[in-house]
């Protein structure tokens, strides 16, 4: 046992002697201090939402990140909209609508990019068509092109319906004349019609050739918002205007359309929102729950409020520190407040029940002096270790967690001030002089649970091997799941957008990148990668430049010949009125009565069923005959003329070279200082970590210099990782070499660490078996893990040597002081597994359960061990 006259007892008994002595200076010293650091931390810290620098910019991975984010900004923090409709034909005209209203307006935004819009793919589409795909569609235009003339000159129900009827005519006569695409199209929207159901004949399908697969047709635009990154929620003027406008739009009622938000400036909004949302009603339901627990606890409400204030000074304090030392908080550095919290409670309680227990037996002064030299020396060692085990982190590549480190482990050091001064400055002030704590009553069963370790001392340290040899099996298992998107909530628009996006292979926003300043290599590796398995496409600036345009212009030209006439027929659609649409649906039924569909038509039969049914409904309910007319006309019409007049300018097609291409276009693939970029799409959706690593291994074979989402995902996973691994290392050596400086005891410091280390792997074990695995955002609950473990096996080690509670540790106020401390954080930060941000939920998850396991560790290895080894040497 340390002499009671060392150097650490007599400057603590001096210290609490002007704690009491000048207990009114230093309680309004204290209040004026915070008072200042709230001032200055609310005038001058700020919050940077930017994610992108969370990590070492030295690394070699963010030095190409950083090349590409420098050379391709328009690709960094953008808005995705994604235009989703039944039809292409839809998609497109609401996209061209909705793209004319963000240009109109345009405040919030850098750059909008709508690239079907772009007068260069509107005149050139098709030349980017296969030759034999070119030739085709125009073989089939060359047939209908009487019909389609037609129909421009009437596009209503009764052109539509007349150009069926001489359709079937002329197939009857032998004509080759492609009617069964049409049929099939007309008699689904009617059949949906009857059923109630909103459907619209796509023109473009019908015009290409392609089969409707029944999929989501979609259109996109790409928008640069102007972001503001000292803002909690950068980018919600952009977001919330573009919503605004989504909604005036009234893309469904007009279209059939609907858009979705996603990109990586929304994910991060709404991230940021998800992690907002109920944050304040958490924060005080926590903090009521604390307080009752401490009340409960401590049994004294004078004694709360003492804790209270003092930890609320000391927070403050911190945030001063913070804001003088950092300047700036990041998305991780943030969460200080938490740490603090839930580390430095834990002194105020250990030092508020050991009061309490010495003012059993002396008056307030003495029991504050005899507080003040029996805990805290246990209290230096717990801010010096918990201190060392958070700097830890400031020389890894994670500059988010490094911050982090150094203002969570200097306000360690804080708290430790603020609790040997203003605390018992505040005891001295609010406790009434002759007052007696209480005696406690006696309880059997408590005591009897508290006398374990001494009864079954052997069999808890042997269930405790056992259970670390079971842990330490399942730790090959642990994994850390780099994949961002789990952090955040499925319900969120951007990120269920997202998810689709990677399912289809067509438009996967998860693909690789290279960069190179040579034209040669940037073509030399689009042809090597294209012959991956794990690869379907590789897109450079050559892909933009048609092949075989010699002979494309050829077909378009004759093309042009034969349709031009027919397309500068104006095409606005005229109300005919109600009863010329019901006379063509007459005209219609009475021909097909007529000359009735034959067995060889199957696909005339069904629409004459249906045509025959839609007749039917429509006698039943005169009332509404018209309306239902002009929506059938509508549904089966609306999108012709948008199609006519992108055939019509894509007839006016030149010869594309690499100087015709627009800058808008050129510059996302060929940087202003000359980098080429090359665009990798997966041949599979990277919806796993397993799929995203095979991808990258497949491409990182051929070449290093690979960035793109997916290697930023891997490699920053890695990295994390990485840092905490070495983090740990180095904090456990550092705190087991400090230990065994500050206990002068081998035998003692093995007992320190122990639990701790039957803790981290029971922890570890506990991640696997119930599925949670390590991430973002809950690997910051280690810190907080290692403090209170270290802090809870130093407290009891140091009262069992200090102080002997006659062989009942886990009777004694420090145990008790354990328990309402691991209770007070689990309802302080526990609460965060019910957030509606998957990644804060983690973090609650995983602190309740590692406080939970650290708690017993501590309280029953430890005495156990203590005990065994009382008794080997008795």
């Amino acid at each position: 046992m340390p002499d009671s006259n060392s150097l650490t007892d007599r400057i603590l008994t001096r210290w609490m002697q002007y704690a009491l002595h000048y207990r009114l200076i230093i309680v309004l010293l204290m209040i004026v201090a915070s008072g200042l650091s709230l001032a200055y931390t609310v005038n001058n810290l700020t919050v940077n939402t930017d994610t992108r620098d969370m990590l070492s910019r030295d690394l070699g991975w963010r030095q190409l990140d950083l090349a590409y984010e420098d050379a391709f900004p328009m690709y960094v923090n953008n808005i995705v909209v994604v235009v989703e409709a039944p039809t292409p034909d839809q998609a497109t005209d609401a996209a061209r609508h909705l793209g004319q209203q963000l240009h109109a307006d345009g405040g919030e935004y850098e750059e909008i990019y709508q690239p079907g819009e772009l007068e260069f793919f509107r005149t050139g589409s098709l030349l980017y068509l296969d030759r034999d795909e070119l030739q085709a569609l125009a073989d089939r235009l060359a047939r209908i092109q009487p019909f389609l003339g037609q129909l421009t000159d009437d596009p209503s129900l009764r052109g539509l319906f007349g150009l069926v009827q001489q359709a079937v005519e002329a197939r009857r006569d032998g004509d080759d004349v492609a009617i069964e695409p049409l049929l099939r199209q007309m008699t689904a929207v009617i059949e949906a019609d009857l059923a109630g159901e909103r459907r619209h004949l796509s023109w473009q399908r019908l015009i290409s050739g392609d089969a409707d697969s029944g999929g989501t047709a979609r259109e996109y635009l790409f928008i640069k918002p102007h972001i503001d990154y000292n803002s909690l929620l950068p980018g919600e003027a952009a977001i919330q205007s573009l919503r605004a406008m989504i909604r005036d739009a009234e893309l469904d009622e007009r279209y059939g359309a609907r858009a979705r938000l996603t990109g990586n400036a929304t994910l991060a909004y709404e991230e940021l929102e998800s992690v907002s949302e109920g944050a304040g009603i958490a924060a005080l339901a926590a903090l009521i729950v604390v307080t009752l627990i401490l009340i409960v606890g401590l049994r004294s409400v004078r004694m709360v409020f003492a804790a209270v204030v003092t930890l609320l000074c000391g927070l403050l304090l911190t945030a001063g520190m913070a804001t003088l030392t950092v300047g700036e908080l990041n998305l991780i550095s943030v969460a200080f407040a938490v740490l603090y919290i839930g580390l430095g409670v834990d002194f105020a309680i250990h030092f508020c029940l050991r009061f309490r227990e010495l003012h059993a037996e002396m008056d307030i002064p003495a029991a504050l002096r005899r507080t003040g030299t029996s805990v805290g020396q246990s209290l230096f060692i717990c801010a010096l270790t918990t201190a060392i085990g958070l700097y830890a982190f400031i020389p890894t590549d994670y500059r988010g967690i490094a911050e982090l480190g150094w203002i969570s482990g200097t306000g360690m050091f804080i708290s430790l001030f603020v609790t040997l001064t203003l605390l018992p400055a505040l005891l001295a002030i609010l406790a009434p002089a002759g007052e007696r704590p209480r005696p406690q009553r006696p309880q059997p069963l408590l005591d009897r649970l508290a006398r374990l370790p001494q009864s079954h001392g052997q069999r808890i340290c042997l269930i405790a091997l056992l259970l670390a040899v079971v842990a330490a099996s399942l730790l090959p298992a642990v994994r850390f799941d780099a994949n961002t998107l789990n952090l955040q909530a499925d319900s969120k628009e951007s990120v269920q957008t997202y998810r689709d996006l990677i399912d289809d292979s067509d438009a996967s926003p998860l693909s690789g990148i290279l960069l190179t300043r040579d034209a040669g290599a940037a073509k030399q590796w689009a042809r090597e990668l294209e012959t991956l398995p794990e690869v379907r496409d590789v897109r450079t600036l050559w892909d933009f430049i048609p092949a075989n345009q010699a002979d494309k212009l050829a077909i378009i030209d004759d093309l042009s010949l034969l349709l031009g006439p027919t397309l500068m027929t104006p095409t606005d659609t005229a109300d005919i009125g109600a009863a010329a649409r019901r006379q063509a649906l007459t005209d219609l039924l009475a021909y097909l009565e007529a000359a009735p569909p034959q067995t060889s038509e199957p696909l005339l039969r069904d629409f004459h069923q249906q045509l025959l049914a839609f007749d039917r409904q429509i006698e039943q309910q005169p009332d509404e005959a018209a309306a239902r007319l002009a929506t059938l006309e509508n549904r089966l019409l609306q999108n012709l003329p948008g199609r006519l007049q992108q055939l019509n300018e894509a007839l006016g097609a030149e010869n594309v070279d690499k100087a015709s291409l627009p800058a808008v276009l050129r510059d996302r693939w060929l940087s202003p200082d000359g980098w080429y970029l090359v665009d990798i799409q997966p041949s599979e959706a990277l919806d796993s970590e397993a799929a995203m690593r095979d991808f990258v291994t497949a491409l990182r074979a051929q070449t290093d210099d690979l960035i793109g989402a997916p290697v930023i995902q891997l490699e920053a996973g890695d990295s994390v990782v990485d840092a905490f691994t070495e983090a740990f290392i180095l904090a456990f050596t550092v705190i087991g070499l400090l230990l065994l400086l500050l206990l002068r005891s081998l035998r003692d410091t093995l007992l320190a660490l122990a639990p701790i280390a039957l803790a981290a792997l029971l922890t570890a074990a506990g991640t696997v078996l119930l599925e949670i695995p390590f991430n973002f955002a809950n690997i910051i609950a280690l810190p907080l893990l290692l403090g209170i473990g270290i802090d809870n096996s130093i407290h009891l080690l140091q009262r069992q040597r200090t102080a002997p509670a006659d062989g009942a540790l886990l009777r004694s106020s420090t145990s008790q002081a354990v328990l309402i401390s691991a209770l007070t954080t689990i309802c302080s930060i526990g609460n965060l597994a019910f957030s509606a941000h998957a990644g804060t939920a983690s973090m609650g998850l995983l602190l309740t359960l590692g406080i939970s396991i650290s708690l017993v560790c501590a309280l029953l290895l430890l005495p156990s061990l203590l005990a065994l080894l009382k008794g080997r040497t008795e």
